[in-house]
């Protein structure tokens, strides 16, 4: 033992002993980083990050509804760097139902100091269409929304990818049900079209023994035309339901978006199922082009969901509205349950998003492959009270 209080002499590294001063055997720490360089990457290296991501950074003030984009947005809008770009101009490259999405829920954002997230279709200034992720968020000062600002992202491949295994699947979907119903309906239309020809051959018959002068009340050769007219109109349904099951496709027709909707909600209600408060606030009636079979599939979709959601909740409504927006119509079923899971709302339209037990989540997937082929959008989002499913259509 050498030098007082019994202390044993340090050791240098070499194994040499160390001189006997305190400050000779303190360890000195690592040198300490700026606090700036350790929590932040330089501005270059986030620049190149989001560049490899195609993710652009955007900025909107809203007292002078200037923009401000980094240089992905413009590559991404395919646009000179630096150049300047009104919003006008920015929202003449959306196509016409992302447009009136984004804008729906930008000003909700505003209005509620909120943010907001939607795929939106663009074309770009070169011409190519684009799938974008945009993100928003209102940015307050004194309780009031004075900037949004947001991100920008190319996901057009992803989407591609997506849309085409959705169509795979809703081929496939539509294909077996055609398949298990052709038989049946075949069988249906054999069996329904000889007596329907016979009352037609009858109703005919008798009308020419009335013409002949025979004996008969006025009203009953009114009626016996009736009877004709009526089984010729049935024959002709049966035989489209039986080209229907056989796989041709039917063409899109002026369709009246209330009576679609209305039709179909009638369906849904009365369904076995909790009992539901329906409030119907349709507004004007607007005119589609479409298919009124396939998109009343997606209405039936939609509120057999919703009311699914509602079953034991104590206040038990929907509420079904519509609206004119330019040239697009705007359809939005609310319902007042629990809402949609936070982890299920990005991928509530995916095939096989389900979280009930025995449901293949197809339903919804389906839906918007209709949707979409009527170049609509669907979308969905908790509200104040439940959860919010809208649609946008060409008018």
């Amino acid at each position: 033992m050498t030098g007082t209080g019994g202390r044993r002499a340090a050791a240098s590294t070499d194994g040499r002993p160390a001189h006997g001063s305190a400050r000779s055997r303190r360890v000195r720490a690592p040198a300490r980083l700026p606090a700036e360089a350790s929590t932040c990457l330089p501005s270059r290296t986030l620049d190149r990050v989001a560049s490899l991501a195609k993710i652009g950074v955007w900025q909107c003030d809203l007292k002078t509804e200037r923009l401000a984009w980094n240089d992905g947005v413009y590559d991404l809008f395919e646009l000179p760097r630096g150049s300047f770009v009104s919003r006008p101009m920015a929202l003449d490259l959306y196509e016409a139902h992302s447009r009136c999405a984004m804008e729906r829920m930008r000003a909700e954002a505003i209005a509620t100091g909120g943010s907001f997230a939607l795929d939106i279709r663009i074309r770009t200034a070169l011409g190519v269409p684009r799938w974008l992720r945009l993100t928003g968020e209102a940015e307050l000062e004194k309780g009031r929304a004075v900037l949004v600002q947001g991100t920008k992202q190319d996901i057009t491949d992803a989407r591609t990818a997506q849309d085409e295994v959705q169509a795979l699947l809703a081929d496939l979907i539509l294909g077996s049900e055609r398949n298990a119903i052709g038989a049946t309906v075949a069988a249906l239309a054999h069996d329904l079209n000889q007596p329907l020809a016979a009352i037609a051959t009858y109703a005919a018959g008798m009308r020419r023994l009335l013409d002949a002068g025979r004996e008969a009340d006025a009203a009953a050769g009114e009626g016996l035309e009736a009877i004709a007219e009526n089984a010729l109109r049935a024959g002709a349904l049966i035989r489209r339901m039986r080209d229907l099951t056989g796989g041709s496709s039917i063409a899109p027709h002026p369709t009246s978006l209330n009576a679609l909707v209305r039709g179909a909600a009638s369906i849904a209600m009365s369904a076995p199922g909790p009992e539901v408060t329906l409030h119907d606030r349709l507004g004007d009636d607007i005119l589609l082009t479409a298919d009124a079979a396939q998109l009343r599939q997606v209405v039936l979709a939609i509120l057999c969901n919703a009311r699914e959601a509602l079953e034991g909740s104590a206040r038990r409504q929907i509420t079904m509205s519509s609206e004119r927006r330019g040239d697009r119509a705007e359809l939005l079923f609310e319902d007042s349950g629990p809402g949609i899971a936070t982890d299920m709302l990005p991928r509530l339209f995916e095939a096989f998003a389900t979280t009930r037990p025995g449901r293949l989540g197809m339903g919804l997937a389906i839906s918007r492959t209709i949707v979409e082929a009527h170049r609509g959008e669907i979308w969905a989002e908790n509200g104040r009270s439940g959860a919010r499913v809208g649609i946008t259509l060409p008018a």
